[in-house]
């Protein structure tokens, strides 16, 4: 018997993640890593670190909403596919707008 410790570890099942001593499904944490990428945005443009006209703001707005659209997508939950892939919509046009 082997001790599996807690952290990211992925499985003989094949998409199940043993975090933290919790068995997680894929969907959960490729969602989790979304959610956080999206806190990051938040938090510094919160605390004055990270303005929302910058490239870096929409670029984690962007990418953050994707990865979650995706895990939304992969448990057939379409209200947050709607939700995120519109979040990852408009990020993506803030990159894109040109500079004034």
């Amino acid at each position: 018997m082997t001790c599996v410790p807690d952290i990211l570890i992925f499985s003989s099942v094949g998409r199940r993640f043993n975090v933290a001593g919790k068995i997680m499904k894929t969907s959960d944490v490729i969602a989790s890593i979304g959610v956080i990428i999206l806190l990051i945005a938040f938090l510094l443009n919160l605390y004055k670190k990270l303005p929302v006209t910058s490239t870096l703001y929409g670029t984690l707005n962007f990418v953050g909403a994707a990865i979650c659209c995706f895990a939304a997508y992969l448990v057939d939950f379409y209200p947050f596919v709607i939700l995120e892939g519109a979040w990852a919509f408009f990020g993506l046009l803030s990159l894109l707008k040109k500079p004034a």
